[in-house]
């Protein structure tokens, strides 16, 4: 190190990472390397999140993969994660975790290490040199990822800024929460009074008290009747009363959970991607992660085969939490559950 260099201090943030400048400016200086080598040349470009997380990590996602990850553990020891191509990972013993490939890609698994090994073994440079283009032509036709909303542009300033990287390694940065930033799931009052004036039904009183008792309760509601008789107009008006936003479908005798909970779906590329289904789209904002609570109203409901359409939901309207065959596109299986009281939003793609 220079003499400028040896004269700074780390700030609390970095100094909670970082054991001395050097391993900052070393460590910083590959980030930036790696992400030109991706095409990502300065700050601002929505295809990287670089994150700050619960004091003690720095987070380099791009597009829907972490690519470089490293904190300071227990012992003062550093710990990278890198994706490698696991054929470079033959004969060691480091934790892996593996990436969704399609079958003609060599896969690619989230390796984690000493940062000491990772410096001292020219093989892990020449391993990262060789997977980069796998993970650049794998997210080709993306454009932006999904941990944009955690994105920290102090941090990004010093990965891309080297002329005033040192000052900023004596700034303190926010901190994002482990499980991404976290969001308040939307709510509904039911305190508003049941307005469908303009329908007329016998018993008319002792049905909206039946209606308002049951969304009350968290129970799912099914009108039953004859055709014509108001049922689907009586399912938006109810909408319309508690003013919650709601998608309306037919129902047919062709639905599989592919309708309702999703499936995969080719891209452009030729990878696949699930495509959420109809329950699923009322969940959560699908660029965003946000939460929602849009209420699904299915006209004609018996016209489906219910095992084949609904079977897999059966669990998940009962209360239970239940993971899907599927994964998100940052690898991790889908799970539905019932939110947890006083819980807030993890803003992830998978749950």
């Amino acid at each position: 190190m220079n003499e400028e260099q040896n004269n700074i201090v780390l700030s609390k943030t970095f100094s909670s990472i970082f054991n001395s400048v050097e391993e900052a400016l070393w460590s910083f200086d590959f980030v930036k390397n790696t992400l030109e080598q991706l095409d990502i040349t300065e700050p601002g470009n929505k295809r990287v999140a670089v994150t700050f997380r619960d004091n003690r990590r720095v987070h380099i996602d791009f597009c829907n993969w972490l690519i470089f990850g490293i904190v300071k553990k227990s012992n003062e020891e550093l710990e990278v994660s890198i994706a490698l191509m696991e054929e470079e990972m033959a004969g060691y013993n480091y934790k892996k975790q593996y990436f969704t490939m399609k079958n003609d890609e060599p896969q690619v698994c989230l390796v984690k290490m000493p940062l000491t090994d990772f410096r001292e073994n020219d093989k892990w440079q020449d391993a990262v040199e060789k997977t980069l283009p796998i993970i650049k032509n794998k997210f080709k036709n993306h454009t932006k990822t999904p941990y944009l909303n955690s994105n920290n542009k102090v941090l990004e300033e010093v990965v891309f800024n080297t002329e005033n990287r040192l000052s900023l390694l004596q700034s303190d940065l926010s901190v994002v929460p482990e499980n991404e930033t976290l969001d308040n799931f939307p709510s509904v009052s039911f305190d508003v009074p049941l307005d469908i004036n303009d329908l007329f039904f016998e018993d008319k009183d002792q049905l909206m008290q039946q209606i308002h008792t049951a969304l009350l309760n968290k129970k799912n509601i099914i009108f039953t009747g004859p055709p014509g008789t108001g049922k689907s107009k009586l399912a938006q008006q109810v909408c319309d009363s508690y003013q919650v936003d709601y998608h309306m479908t037919t129902a047919t005798s062709d639905w599989s959970t592919y309708e309702t909970i999703g499936g995969y779906m080719p891209n452009n590329d030729g990878t696949l991607q699930f495509k959420p289904g109809l329950f699923l789209d009322c969940f959560k904002e699908a660029t965003t992660n946000k939460p929602l609570n849009k209420w699904l109203i299915i006209d004609e409901m018996n016209r489906a085969d219910i095992d084949k359409a609904f079977g897999s939901l059966f669990s998940a309207l009962t209360g239970d939490s239940i993971k899907l065959d599927f994964q998100s596109d940052s690898g991790e299986s889908i799970i539905l559950r019932p939110e947890k009281k006083n819980e807030k939003a993890p803003l992830n793609d998978f749950e």
